[in-house]
C-alpha cells in the first residue's frame, strides 16, 4: 500500500521536473495592473447606480403615498343589484338545484 502511493508520488514528481518555466508576455504586469484599475472603476459606476435607483424608487413611493387617495368603500349589495337589472340575470336559489 505504501510502496503504491510512494510510487505515485515518485512519477507526479518526476513529471514536475520535465515541465518548464512558464513565460508571460512583456507587460504583462502593467496590463494586469490596468485591467484590475479598470474593473474597480465599473465596480463603483454600479454601486453609484445603485444608490440612484434606490434613492429614486425612495422617492417615487413618498411622492404615491403624499397623493394617494383612498377609493369609497363599495356597496357589493348595490353592486349585485346593479347586474342582475343590467344583465337580466334571474335570481336562482343554488340550494335548490344541488337538492334536485
Amino acid at each position: 500500500m505504501k510502496n503504491e502511493i510512494n510510487d505515485k508520488v515518485e512519477k507526479t514528481m518526476a513529471a514536475f521536473d520535465n515541465m518548464e518555466r512558464a513565460e508571460v508576455k512583456p507587460f504583462f504586469y502593467t496590463r494586469l495592473q490596468g485591467r484590475l484599475e479598470s474593473d474597480s472603476k465599473s465596480i463603483a459606476i454600479q454601486r453609484k447606480f445603485a444608490w440612484a435607483t434606490v434613492v429614486a424608487i425612495l422617492i417615487l413611493n413618498s411622492l404615491f403615498y403624499a397623493f394617494y387617495e383612498p377609493v369609497e368603500e363599495i356597496n357589493t349589495d348595490e353592486v349585485i343589484v346593479q347586474m342582475y337589472d343590467e344583465y337580466n340575470i334571474e335570481q336562482i336559489d343554488l340550494l335548490e338545484e344541488v337538492g334536485d
